[in-house]
């Protein structure tokens, strides 16, 4: 029984995950998108309480890390479209399909965009799918471009009176447990447990219930429906055997399993998966197979010209023995003699094959025989050259083989996770300090300009804003008490990040207001665009450089963004940018090279990332 249920989550429980991630996924942002050495996929999603990791194991589970995964796998090339179509875009819905196992996230901005299935069965895929349910992206790949069809619908069926209905109209041949298994849609893992429950044999046939057993059977079905109302999630042990369970399990517990209470069934999947000390990954696996496959067929060819060369050598050996009697046939066969070791003679190919002991030997009649047994001697070490060739070649294959087999492509399963820390409210927005220590918080867009005015300003902050299509709005926090320097450090801030950056101006005039000049009511008669606001007069403007600075923060590890003299203060490690035409992911590149000179320290992938998110419009020149 054990063996049957390990490795595969069944419906039941795929439905019990959806519902109690659902509302931790709703309304998270994409952040990005990675791919672990096991070939699993990570979404990190951040949200208000900071970033999470999504992990989706290609046919057996998913599960929410409450945290970041810090060592990530290289990227397919379904990732790779992951990233490129979904990054940026937030989580509508999450839902289970046809009651199989299969998970569904709606993904999009006010409307959806596209829909990730994840298909969480043997054979299963992954797919991408927009709104006309066209595959624009899949695991395994091929998939892409058609239309993604879902299997059929199935039920689980609990219900006590359907459920006799449903027994009560099959062939009483059937047996009890195909028959919760199959019909019912119970799986094996809670068909054991319901005839557990009602100590009923599997394989029992239909027709050998008493009324006294079915109603024992429907009873456990009515109990398994009653504690899905009020799960007590936990993990079944024995040695190397974990099994995640929404509820106790009777069947588990009779064949001596003990169990562990964990705080979601969430949790008790992650230690499932996570628990196996090592996995060869399946990209490893499949490419050991397929060099174990190519050296099998080199092997082969081994054999193969090995025989032909000792083929050669031995015709060229008794040409040579026989020199006088074959070169004296030759010349008979030329003159239209006829031979008692002349087997046969093409005229049209200008040959003749002569037998010599137990050798047939195919010869040209133009060509002395020396010659052509020298030609044979010749050409037999030209294939043993290239056998030598083969055989080097195997050796390497055997290498990678081994290395695939036994090194660090056998991954472990519990890859270091940065744990969930509670994000600070402005950590949602743009954000950096002045010099003397003051938080600014930059709006990304129109929505989260507004959204920082409602619900962040207040009355000893300062208000910075350019008059250009696409500004942020920057708040100063307690402004009032600010220095010059920092006012003008708040309005580079600003500027930096608007237009101006994409149009590789110079500088740019921004100007600063108080809270109280701040409106959201149009006078009569007029309208107020969504994303806009008023300003009252008067406005104090700074003409400032177009210019930011970039760092590590060596006492948190983390990248920011600012001006130089606060980056400066902050971190050894920092480059200043000015538009430019660059891209973000050069740029991270000679940043990595300053941070491991400046401080030995090698940038992750995540920290490059974050690097490049920072960049305005994704393009800059660096001056320092």
């Amino acid at each position: 029984m054990l063996r049957r249920v390990r490795g595969e989550l069944s419906s039941i429980e795929i439905a019990i995950l959806a519902d109690e991630i659902r509302d931790k996924l709703l309304g998270c942002r994409v952040a990005n998108v990675y791919r672990l050495p096991d070939s699993s996929y990570v979404f990190r999603l951040s949200s208000e309480e900071g970033r999470r990791d999504l992990r989706i194991v290609p046919n057996k589970c998913l599960f929410l890390v409450e945290g970041v995964y810090e060592a990530h796998g290289e990227l397919d090339a379904f990732a790779k479209s992951l990233r490129e179509l979904v990054k940026g875009l937030f989580v509508k819905s999450v839902e289970t399909v046809g009651g199989e196992r299969i998970v569904k996230m709606v993904l999009g901005l006010r409307e959806p965009i596209f829909s990730l299935v994840a298909e969480l069965f043997p054979g299963g895929h992954i797919v991408l799918t927009d709104d006309r349910c066209i595959v624009k992206a899949s695991y395994p790949t091929e998939f892409s471009g058609r239309e993604y069809v879902a299997p059929p619908a199935r039920r689980t069926v609990l219900d006590r009176d359907e459920a006799a209905r449903i027994l009560g109209s099959l062939d009483k041949n059937v047996k009890v447990g195909v028959a919760l298994v199959k019909e019912l849609g119970l799986g094996p893992k809670y068909t054991d447990e319901a005839l557990s429950r009602a100590g009923v044999d599997a394989s029992m046939k239909l027709s050998e219930l008493s009324e006294d057993l079915l109603e024992r059977v429907l009873e456990s079905l009515e109990s398994l429906r009653n504690d899905l109302a009020r799960p007590s999630p936990r993990i079944y042990t024995d040695g190397e055997v974990v099994i995640p369970a929404p509820f106790s399990l009777r069947s588990l517990e009779q064949v001596g399993l003990r169990y562990e209470l964990v705080g979601s069934f969430n949790e008790a999947v992650r230690k499932y998966y996570e628990s196996r000390p090592t996995i060869v990954s399946e990209g490893a696996s499949r490419e050991a197979e397929r060099l174990e496959k190519e050296l099998l067929e080199k092997k082969k060819l081994i054999s193969t010209l090995e025989s032909e060369a000792e083929k050669k050598k031995r015709q060229a050996e008794l040409i040579f023995s026989n020199l006088g009697l074959v070169e004296e046939t030759r010349l008979g066969v030329l003159a239209g003699l006829s031979s008692s070791n002349v087997l046969s003679v093409d005229w049209g190919e200008g040959t003749f094959t002569i037998q010599i002991g137990e050798e047939q030997i195919k010869l040209l009649m133009r060509e002395p025989a020396s010659r052509q047994a020298s030609s044979l001697f010749n050409d037999a070490k030209m294939i043993l050259r290239g056998v030598e060739n083969i055989k080097a070649e195997i050796i390497e294959i055997t290498r990678k083989i081994e290395a695939l087999r036994a090194r660090g492509e056998t991954v472990a399963m519990l890859p270091s996770v940065r744990a969930l820390q509670k994000r600070e409210w402005f950590e949602n927005y743009r954000w950096s300090y002045t010099s003397g220590g003051r938080l600014l918080v930059a709006g990304r867009d129109a929505s989260t300009n507004i959204k920082l005015l409602k619900k962040h300003l207040d009355a000893h902050d300062l208000v910075f804003h350019a008059d250009v299509r696409g500004s942020p709005v920057v708040l100063l926090k307690d402004g009032k008490n600010a220095t010059s320097e920092e006012l003008e450090e708040a309005a580079t801030f600003c500027g930096a990040y608007s237009r101006a950056w994409r149009e590789e101006l110079s500088s740019i005039s921004v100007y600063m207001i108080r809270p109280d000049q701040v409106s959201f009511s149009p006078p009569p008669g007029t309208y107020l665009p969504r994303g806009s606001f008023i300003v009252k007069p008067p406005k104090t403007y700074f003409q400032v450089a177009l210019r930011l600075c970039i760092g590590l923060r060596e006492d948190s590890r983390r990248i920011v963004v600012g001006h130089e003299r606060w980056v400066s203060s902050v971190s050894r490690a920092y480059v200043s940018i000015v538009p430019g035409e660059k891209k973000a992911e050069e740029l991270a590149k000679a940043f990595a090279v300053v941070v491991k000179e400046k401080i030995g320290v090698e940038l992750s992938r995540e920290e490059l990332e974050e690097f490049k998110s920072l960049i305005p419009y994704g393009k800059a020149r660096i001056i320092k």
